[in-house]
């Protein structure tokens, strides 16, 4: 039987998030092949390029047209489950500026872990009730 699992669960966050990318996208063709005799699971060659293909990700355009409009208001902070070098490859499509920038990386640790939490508030020096935390929690159904 088999069961759904964060990444948190199985990987050590020494591992780059491309690295966990790859290995979560490719986890049910294996299982899968395994189970049936198919050989499904890609070479190192294809699970590079799916790494490699995060730094060209585009946020949703709703993300920008926010980020700007906060910006005006609030200093931003992200605390973003990826390595300091993902991020700086994707950092300028965000388009605004962030005061503090908090990785997988620096933390290491991802979220949902509390230690990525602890690591931003003492970056960001103000006490837990004045920061807002906006996040996409996506779910599978």
């Amino acid at each position: 039987m088999l069961r759904s699992c964060s990444c948190t669960e199985i990987l050590k966050p020494a591992r780059s998030r491309a690295s966990i990318a790859a290995t979560g996208m490719f986890s049910t063709p294996l299982l899968l092949s395994s189970e049936n005799g198919l050989d499904l699971y890609p070479g190192n060659e294809e699970a590079d390029s799916l790494a490699e293909s995060l730094k060209k990700w585009k946020p949703w355009p709703d993300t920008l047209a926010a980020l700007r409009v906060l910006e005006t208001h609030f200093q931003l902070a992200i605390i973003s489950n990826v390595d300091d070098d993902l991020f700086a490859a994707t950092r300028p499509q965000l388009e605004v500026d962030f005061a503090q920038i908090i990785t997988a990386q620096q933390a290491r640790a991802y979220k949902p872990s509390l230690k990525i939490f602890e690591l931003a508030l003492s970056r960001i020096g103000v006490p837990a009730h004045r920061v807002l935390h906006v996040a996409k929690v996506s779910t599978m159904t």
